[in-house]
């Protein structure tokens, strides 16, 4: 933490001497300034020194039953007629919400009734992709690694386990 305040105190400082170097940076430094008159001398400066092209943007929150924001510019009477734009926006905002809302509502019921269909040709799939998996089994039976086939084994034929001879010398 201390690191980070030497850094900003130096900073402050080099930035003190370069805006008041000559009067060109300081117009400069005060055209700036303008632009984020309700930051303090000290805040101002900084943000001249990271990005002297930067402005603060204020903005309000109109709350109610819900909170709407209005960013504000640095005209008072623009302000007001930014708020009062605002606040005239709300009914069509809220009508637009109770649109969408019946849609998704309609949407949700047609995709209700979507699912409970049955799929018209689940038995033409079944035996497709039974057959797709037999081919695939039998193209790929030159390959060292034999796919398990997901099937259940045959019960007639009986299986021997084998075992490897292992040859003892002394």
């Amino acid at each position: 933490m201390a690191k980070k305040y030497d850094l900003i105190t130096e900073l402050y400082a080099e930035g003190i001497k370069e805006v008041t170097e000559n009067e060109e940076q300081w117009l400069h430094f005060l055209n700036s300034a303008c632009r984020n008159f309700r930051l303090t001398f000290d805040e101002q400066l900084l943000v001249y020194l990271q990005r002297s092209e930067a402005s603060a943007e204020f903005v309000v929150e109109l709350k109610g039953q819900r909170s709407y924001s209005v960013a504000l510019g640095t005209d008072i009477y623009g302000n007001i007629t930014r708020i009062d734009n605002g606040i005239e926006k709300i009914p069509d905002r809220l009508l637009y919400c109770e649109e969408r809302l019946e849609t998704l509502k309609e949407q949700l019921v047609t995709a209700k009734l979507e699912v409970q269909k049955s799929f018209a040709q689940e038995e033409e799939l079944q035996q497709k992709t039974a057959r797709l998996e037999g081919l695939t089994a039998l193209l790929d039976m030159d390959k060292k690694e034999h796919p398990i086939l997901d099937v259940e084994p045959d019960e007639s034929v009986e299986v021997q386990p084998t075992r490897d001879k292992v040859v003892m010398e002394r």
